[in-house]
């Protein structure tokens, strides 16, 4: 099995394992988005709301000063919310040490955003990616 096949299979098991814990935390209702092309994991339509999860293999929450998301997630729910205030958008970041959550703000600061990209799949992929802070992202306490 390729590495970006081993990835998307830890991925889809991560989305199953923490569905519920979200929930329950959140306070929602929230299911797998479905299609290959959905550009977020989960939604809550009639909570207006929607995430991202990212899990991570071999990281704590401190390895980094910010943690990254494709910046096509963050452009997608800032356009969204222009057109629909209430709906609500999250990040959130499956780690070694626990999960953890960015909720995306309407003037989120573009400066975060930069090229990065990784090579440990065989080949290097490069793109947008937002770097958020830490100091923005909290803890799911469970």
């Amino acid at each position: 099995m390729s590495y970006q096949a081993d990835d998307l299979k830890y991925g889809e098991e991560m989305e199953n394992e923490v569905l519920n814990k979200l929930n329950l935390f959140f306070n929602l209702n929230m299911k797998k988005e479905i299609g290959k092309y959905s550009i977020f994991d989960f939604a809550d339509k009639e909570k207006k709301v929607k995430m991202e999860l990212k899990s991570r293999k071999n990281m704590n929450f401190r390895t980094y000063d910010s943690l990254m998301v494709g910046y096509n997630k963050i452009r997608k729910a800032r356009l969204k919310m222009k057109y629909d205030p209430d709906y609500k958008f999250y990040i959130v970041w499956k780690l070694d040490d626990g999960l953890f959550f960015y909720e995306v703000e309407k003037d989120f600061d573009v400066k975060c955003v930069r090229v990065s990209g990784r090579s440990d799949r065989g080949c290097i992929e490069r793109s947008q990616y937002a770097h958020i802070p830490l100091i923005k992202i909290k803890k799911i306490y469970l």
